[in-house]
């Protein structure tokens, strides 16, 4: 599993880092970490949250088709050593929900997002 979710925030932030712990608390997830890596423009870091069964990765998004969400949410199968008691439901349409019950608005992309073609389509969670 790949997901990628494009989110904003209806209150503001105070950086990636604000918008992360935000993210991590609506999902319940208690155990996350901020990570470098040059392949997370412009700052060269993220965030990744631990379940049971997936990774949630937060980051600033690099998405010139839809400008007015400045991050991502990327879940991933659990990719990681790190233990958790948490387990989270990770289908996609159930992430939004609960981000949006938060605050969030999300945008979860039809198939074929990152394609030069792709028209932006989606599912929008407020």
């Amino acid at each position: 599993m790949h997901v990628v979710l494009l989110l904003r925030s209806s209150t503001p932030v105070a950086g990636l880092s604000d918008l992360a712990v935000r993210v991590f608390a609506a999902l319940g997830l208690t155990e996350y970490e901020e990570r470098e890596s040059s392949n997370y423009p412009p700052d060269d870091h993220y965030f990744c949250g631990y379940a049971r069964n997936v990774t949630v990765e937060v980051c600033d998004s690099d998405e010139s088709e839809m400008p007015e969400y400045a991050y991502w949410l990327v879940l991933t199968d659990k990719t990681s050593w790190k233990d958790s008691k948490t387990e989270l439901v990770a289908e996609p349409d159930s992430v939004a929900q609960k981000l949006a019950k938060a605050g969030f608005k999300v945008f979860i992309p039809t198939e074929g997002w990152g394609r030069n073609d792709w028209k932006p389509d989606g599912k929008v969670f407020e």
